[in-house]
């Protein structure tokens, strides 16, 4: 699926190449810096074009919760999670917004994800990660 942003102009880098659009731009061992980098100088919203598909960011905190105001916005079904749905029925990630269901799997889930919880439980998920930089190798060679 390639999105076309319903022709929508958002900021990008200069330079962008007819194939390949962005690629040349992102230094991949550390992609996710490269692309916080690229918000401070277009601004808080803006498109990376990886080959035909394009992304938009929204790197600040104030926008992304505005695009998460499920007071205006609802959620869109991709074609796969469409697909999906034959096998899997309209659970939480592959019900439309109006179904019972997702209502039913999201107030079940929203109580996990307030700040209380994830308080809670954000000693345990660190010593998971540490746990696992344990037992990666120690020079850094990893071979993925």
């Amino acid at each position: 699926m390639v999105n076309d942003w319903s022709g929508q102009t958002l900021p990008q880098r200069p330079g962008r190449r007819r194939f390949v659009g962005d690629v040349g731009g992102l230094q991949p061992t550390r992609a996710l810096q490269t692309i916080l980098e690229w918000s401070r100088e277009l601004g808080p919203l803006f498109e990376v074009q990886v080959f035909r598909q394009k992304f938009v960011f929204a790197a600040s905190a104030e926008l992304a919760a505005e695009l998460c105001d499920e007071k205006r916005f609802v959620k869109a079904l991709p074609p796969a999670l469409v697909a999906l749905r034959e096998f899997a029925g309209d659970g939480l990630f592959t019900a439309y917004n109006t179904e019972p269901n997702w209502r039913t799997a999201h107030d079940l889930l929203l109580p996990a994800f307030t700040k209380p919880a994830m308080q809670r439980y954000h000693g345990i998920m660190l010593e998971a990660v540490d746990e696992l930089f344990a037992s990666l190798p120690a020079d850094g060679g990893i071979d993925v």
